[in-house]
């Protein structure tokens, strides 16, 4: 649906279907892994102008920088795989996570102009598995794949898709 000539992303009403009850349940389910994943995320903007205040930002460079239409791209058999890794976070079975995500997220139909689509990966927009799988997504790559170069900054916060970071040079920034 989603095309570069025509910016927009269909939004699923997915009250009444069948996985709605389910997807309502497993963000709940599932907080004990985001919590794990996301130490250093914000909860508002809020708490984002306090952690500024006494930051010291002279002769530093700052970057901020944000993920493009997240929801819709999230990986979703990757961050499936990060879930199962935590598993015993949750008050389930080992399988059971697994399979109620792939559930939710992996057979989302929409009907637009009399035709059928299947939601190929990432999120549905609308889904209440958005935010959750969004959080644990960017939460693990934070954890894994950027830790060695967020090390180098001053500070480093994130809110779901939205990074700020101060580092002490323009080398630094590059690297983040």
């Amino acid at each position: 649906m989603h095309k570069p000539d025509i910016p927009m992303r269909p939004i699923l009403s997915v009250i009444n279907s069948p996985y709605h009850k389910v997807a309502r349940w497993l963000p709940e389910m599932l907080e004990p892994i985001r919590r794990k994943l996301t130490v250093y995320s914000l909860k508002d903007t809020i708490q984002f102008a306090k952690q500024l205040e006494n930051l010291n930002i002279s002769n530093k460079f700052i970057v901020s920088f944000d993920v493009s239409s997240l929801f819709t791209k999230i990986p979703l058999e990757e961050t499936i795989q990060i879930m199962c890794q935590h598993a015993e976070l949750l008050p389930l079975s080992k399988n059971e996570p697994k399979e109620l995500l792939l559930i939710c997220t992996k057979d989302v139909h929409l009907q637009f102009n009399n035709t059928l689509y299947r939601q190929i990966d990432g999120v549905a927009m609308g889904s209440p598995l958005g935010l959750i799988l969004a959080e644990i997504f960017m939460g693990s790559i934070k954890q894994t794949r950027l830790k060695s170069s967020i090390s180098q900054t001053n500070f480093c916060t994130r809110y779901v898709d939205d990074t700020f970071v101060i580092c002490n040079s323009f080398s630094d920034a590059s690297q983040v």
